[in-house]
Formats: structure tokens, sequence, C-alpha cells
């Protein structure tokens, strides 16, 4: 089925549509704030995790050969790769099959100030090393996110929260449904986040492949404002 993750992603927010019309507005509230908390803390948190990632060097040094090997051909990885002028560089990235916003993203920082902030003196090391930087603290911004919200929804079950809540009729469950669609989005553009950090492997390309093929789709995942925040916060410091 060609449209399949249109199809899927159009189901899943009909379905978040109903769970939220079945538990109505103040219940899909008190989630979509655990969930907006969550992100919240995740943001607070990434400087300090950032810091601690940056002593782990052998990590880097792993995900950066790898890097390397997958996305730079085995002709350019030699010292010529690095004396490429400008304009060949920037062809060479956007020629890389990577989403438009990574690639943007390795655009405006093919420079001189941040090979000296990774360490690398050569264009194939410098691509390696920019997306070993944004995998692992995209993956460390995904795990921290994740302990957040369970944590969160821990406290809440123990604290018995949702269940004290009354279950009202009539305009409560219809704002419930619109809360819940609501909810389903910030999913998604979760999920998109994820889906940008592995963009890279074969199985992420092919889900970005489908999305472009779907002018909604891609519509949402432009205008995904986690992505923007992350990007901001992976990238404040390289």
């Amino acid at each position: 089925m060609e449209h399949w993750l249109s199809v899927g992603t159009a189901v899943f927010l009909i379905a978040m549509m109903l769970y939220g019309h079945y538990r109505g507005f103040i219940r899909q509230v008190v989630s979509v704030a655990a969930l907006v908390a969550a992100i919240i803390v995740a943001n607070l948190l990434m400087p300090q995790v950032k810091t601690f990632l940056k002593q782990d060097t052998a990590a880097h040094k792993v995900i950066q050969n790898i890097l390397v090997s997958a996305v730079v051909p085995d002709e350019d990885q030699n010292e010529e790769t690095g004396e490429k002028e400008p304009s060949a560089q920037r062809s060479y990235i956007e020629g890389l099959e990577l989403p438009e916003g990574i690639k943007k993203e390795l655009l405006a920082n093919n420079n001189s100030e941040v090979y000296e902030l990774l360490g690398v003196d050569r264009f194939a090391d410098y691509i390696g090393a920019y997306l070993s930087n944004t995998i692992l603290n995209g993956i460390a911004y995904i795990i921290v996110f994740f302990i957040v919200f369970l944590a969160i929804h821990l406290v809440m079950r123990w604290l018995d929260l949702i269940a004290k809540l009354p279950i009202l009729s009539g305009l409560n469950q219809i704002a419930g449904a619109g809360i819940g669609l609501a909810q389903g989005l910030l999913l998604i553009w979760i999920a998109c986040l994820v889906l940008t950090v592995f963009a890279g492997t074969p199985g992420g390309m092919a889900l970005i492949q489908q999305i472009e093929k779907s002018t909604w789709l891609s519509f949402l995942y432009n205008h995904n404002f986690l992505i923007h925040i992350a990007m901001g916060i992976l990238h404040g410091t390289i």
C-alpha cells in the first residue's frame, strides 16, 4: 500500500479524538498537561545531559565512524574531501540522503568555528562528527523525555489524580474530543522528532520518503515546533 503512513496517521488521529471524547475534557487536559510538562522538563535538563555526553568521546567516535562510512562514499573519505571548494561542499551536502532540516543545519554550520568545536579539520569528518552529535543528543533527549513523562504518570497514578476527576457528559465530551485530537497531534510530532534522529538509517529514510509523498504529512513534519525547539537546544552549543 503506497500511502500506508498517511492512512495510519489519519486513523491514529481519529482514534485519539474518539478516545478524548470517551474520557472527557477534564481528564484529557490533565494527560496533555503531563505531556507538555515532560517536554518542558526535558528541555531544561538537556544542557546538563549534553555536558555529560561530551565527556564520552568513545561513543562519539564510534558513531562518527559509522556515519562517515554510511553517508560519505569510500572515494570521498580522504584528504581531498577536506579540500573541496565551498560551492562543491554545498552541492555535496544537498545531495546527501538526509532530511532537508538536517541538511540545512549542516550547511549553516559548515565553518571553521564549528570545525574547531568538533575537533575536526576535514569536511568528511565534519559531517560524521556533526551527525554523531545530533544523534547522541537526540537519543538522550528522547530518553530524558520518556523518563520524565513516565515519572509524572507514576506520581499521578500514585496520587490517584485521574480516578478522582469527574466524568461529565455533553460539552465536556465534545471538548475532550478536541483535546484528544490535539494530544494525538503532539504525539505525532514527538514521533517525527524520533524519526529525525534516525533519519540517516534505511528505515528512517523510507519513512521520510513516505512523508514527502503526502502533502498533509509534509505540512505536519515541516511545521513541527518540537523539532525546531529540540534543534535549538541540541545545537545551541556543539
